[in-house]
């Protein structure tokens, strides 16, 4: 019976843990070539971008951002390693429990 107990209190313990860990995951459309460091590189804001482009990747958060800055700054951070030169974010929200979520996608301008 104790370890029982003991088992479910570890697999409490470590649900709880996991909860609190933000998710990423990226879908990769095609692929692009390398960002060079002197190039531009462009955030729209629930925007469309101003010019021709394509959709590299749709990327997407659940979380494990304290701030709506940090989170943006990480998707253009995915971006630019998949080759983007521009990031449209679509969407960003605060939770309950202070971390923020959100979609954006991964572009490359024509």
């Amino acid at each position: 019976m104790f370890e029982l107990r003991s088992f479910v209190a570890m697999g409490s313990v470590l649900a709880l843990l996991l909860v609190g860990c933000g998710q990423q995951s990226t879908l990769v459309l095609r692929e692009a070539a390398p960002v060079d460091d002197t190039e531009q590189f462009v955030t729209y804001l629930n925007r469309v971008p101003a010019c021709d482009f394509e959709v590299i990747a749709h990327l997407h958060s659940k979380g494990g951002f304290t701030s709506a800055d940090g989170l943006v700054e990480d998707f253009r951070r995915q971006a630019k390693a998949l080759g983007a030169n521009a990031l449209s974010v679509e969407y960003i929200q605060r939770t309950d429990v202070n971390q923020y979520i959100g979609n954006a996608r991964a572009l490359r301008c024509l």
